[in-house]
């Protein structure tokens, strides 16, 4: 029920034309030897019309965390074993219990070895795009009263990824250390985008805004307003997509995916 729950989200969220794999090209999962490569296995089946996904490092491929995982890819700032060699594509990696993600890629491995460049997109980047598809689809809305939003984070975040979500007119708020004291101050707003440079976070919605965002498809659909409609239906389903406990790393990316889908964005975009 649980996978039903993403996937029909995911496809409610990426216009099938956008979503093919074709287009978009096989996303590499990095499962860190943990629980996360033997969960994606009922995603491979149920997203493979959609997303076209491929796991290394499962179990039995190794120790858990050893040389491979979001822990490993963010703190030490290098790739994963199984992935560590200049490839074209993207990928992401998982921590051995999947609860959080990173992405990554090889910028100019076209080129060779000697040109290529491996380039992390740790949970700052991703907070900042959760952040920039909220706030497109809610400057469609124009919703009146406007919904309270925050991005929170900890000291420990890039100041560049807090000056680009406020470039945006979204305000962003310092926790203490711990996605536990992070969810604390994110819940106190109607939609809160959280995220430690690790990859452990998520996109809050509030009773209020679910209530408000049903509202304005209501109101969209009575007055035939096709885009403010579909900018509700995208919000409504980002909410059923990503999950509103802490730490999901595979409705994490999934929603990394819908969103580069949307836009027609690579990874390097």
């Amino acid at each position: 029920g649980y996978y039903d729950m993403l996937c029909t989200a995911y496809a409610d969220l990426v216009p099938p034309a956008a979503a093919a794999p074709a287009a978009r090209g096989v996303l590499t999962v990095d499962a860190a030897c943990g629980i996360g490569a033997p969960q994606l296995e009922p995603l491979l089946a149920r997203l493979a019309p959609l997303l076209a996904l491929t796991v290394v490092n499962g179990v039995g491929d190794g120790e858990l965390n050893a040389g491979c995982g979001a822990e490993y890819v963010q703190k030490g700032r290098l790739p994963p074993r199984g992935l560590d060699s200049p490839s074209e594509g993207r990928a992401c990696s998982l921590d051995g219990d999947a609860d959080r993600v990173v992405f990554h890629y090889w910028r100019g491995a076209a080129g060779g070895p000697k040109a290529a460049e491996w380039r992390l997109l740790d949970g700052d980047k991703i907070a900042a795009l959760f952040a920039s598809f909220v706030c497109d689809e809610l400057s469609t809305l124009n919703l009146q009263p406007a919904l309270s939003m925050a991005c929170v984070q900890t000291a420990y975040a890039n100041g560049a990824s807090g000056r680009y979500v406020r470039s945006l007119g979204v305000p962003t708020k310092l926790a203490k250390t711990g996605v536990k004291y992070v969810h604390h101050v994110a819940v106190q707003y109607d939609l809160a985008v959280y995220f430690e440079a690790n990859g452990h976070g998520t996109l809050l919605f509030s009773d209020a805004a679910v209530a408000a965002l049903k509202a304005a498809l209501a109101t969209a659909q009575e007055a035939g307003d096709a885009t403010k409609a579909a900018a509700a239906k995208r919000l409504l389903s980002a909410r059923q997509l990503v999950n509103q406990a802490i730490g999901d790393a595979l409705s994490d990316m999934l929603l990394v995916e819908a969103i580069l889908s949307l836009r027609g964005w690579t990874v390097a975009d």
